[in-house]
């Protein structure tokens, strides 16, 4: 398992055409996420959490510095080749759900990787028993409920075995008994080895969990353990 580290990065928006200012979001930022452990990014709405995501899943590339999975620099690194070490599910998950069924949904992946098709759908339909989907093996996915669709988000991207799962605002709206089975699964990957960044706007969700809290505000990032 890879630790993810930010080195100096410095990362800005670009100006609109009405106000042609770019908007620095970072500026030196370093930080080193180290796998074993989870981690719960809160912070004001506009301080830069979805762009770190963004920035950590390479679907954005600081200006400057680098951030690195392991000993690799990311900005040589494909999305595809990024995505083998860090799995992100979303805020709305459907946006990210692309199959009608959630068997085919966890399939995609592993066969996209090389998996055998009767091989994946055997890994799915284990992973469906798994994240207690079961019942709904036959739902599209677009009509799941949000808990169904973010716990369906995430035995897609576990299946792949990647060293960090990133939710990304993914616990909201979840009701009691969603969020203690994605929570479940968060804790069962640290366990194996791996990492976990939650975004969340909850200031006690790092103290519930016992997890590294990286407080993002205008001007900085701080780290409390």
């Amino acid at each position: 398992m890879r630790a993810v580290s930010f080195e100096s990065v410095g990362f800005s928006y670009p100006g609109s055409r009405q106000d042609k200012s770019s908007k620095q979001v970072f500026e030196g930022l370093t930080l080193t996420l180290v796998p074993g452990k989870v981690y719960v990014m809160s912070g004001p709405n506009g301080c830069g959490k979805s762009t770190f995501a963004k920035l950590m899943t390479g679907m954005l590339k600081p200006d400057s510095g680098r951030i690195l999975i392991g000993e690799n620099d990311m900005v040589w690194m494909g999305l595809s080749d990024i995505g083998k070490h860090v799995g992100l599910v979303m805020q709305n998950p459907s946006r990210q759900l692309i199959m009608q069924k959630p068997v085919d949904e966890i399939a995609f992946g592993l066969i996209h990787r090389g998996m055998q098709k009767d091989e994946a759908a055997n890994v799915a339909k284990a992973a469906l028993r798994d994240y207690k989907l079961t019942e709904i093996a036959d739902t599209p996915t677009q009509k799941l409920s949000k808990g169904e669709q973010v716990r369906l988000a995430m035995a897609s991207v576990a299946v792949l075995e990647p060293d960090w799962l990133l939710l990304d605002e993914s616990l909201s709206c979840l009701d009691g008994a969603s969020r203690s089975k994605v929570l479940d699964k968060v804790a069962r990957l640290v366990r194996h080895g791996g990492g976990a960044l939650i975004i969340s706007h909850s200031k006690d969700l790092a103290y519930e969990l016992g997890a590294i809290r990286i407080l993002i505000e205008r001007g900085g990032v701080s780290v409390v353990v």
